[in-house]
């Protein structure tokens, strides 16, 4: 029985995966999204690594890491998959405002942005201006733009 191979032609469900690496090299990297070239029908691609937030509310360009970083996800794409799209607003504890996405993921947010409310208009502006690019330049299925916002309210009720 373990020598059978079964091939699925057909499911009532999309077999989907996340782009997260299963290792920690560049070819880790690369095993993984051959994976999902190969067996998945849906892919999720995470954006929690923090926000252009002052391009993202002028609607100007963003830095070359998250350029390259969208440009990469899209040409690894087949044309049948389904796109899952997750983009987070919150840092990794999910107690803060997510950083500021510059040169590469994770900086600190510059002035005025590191002294915003997650509710201040500028702050909403920009993450809606976000999202709004990441969904026009990716056309996905699915959408999540709220990752783990419950945790926000329970780590930081007070924001």
């Amino acid at each position: 029985m373990r020598d059978q191979t079964f091939q699925v032609t057909d499911r009532s469900f999309y077999m989907g995966m996340s782009d997260w690496t299963c290792g920690p090299t560049e070819i880790d990297h690369e095993n993984t999204l051959e994976q999902i070239r190969l067996h998945g029908d849906l892919i999720c691609f995470q954006f929690d690594d923090g926000v252009p937030w002052p391009e993202a509310y002028a609607s100007s360009s963003y830095g070359e890491d998250l350029r390259e970083k969208i440009l990469g996800r899209k040409l690894r794409l087949t044309k049948d998959q389904k796109i899952y799209l997750e983009i987070g607003a919150l840092d990794a504890e999910r107690s803060h405002i997510t950083g500021y996405w510059a040169d590469t993921g994770g900086q600190p947010r510059p002035a005025p942005w590191d002294s915003l409310a997650i509710d201040d208009p500028k702050m909403i502006i920009a993450y809606a201006n976000y999202c709004n690019d990441l969904i026009a330049q990716f056309q996905p299925t699915f959408v999540n733009y709220s990752l783990k916002c419950t945790d926000f309210l329970l780590n930081a009720p007070n924001d």
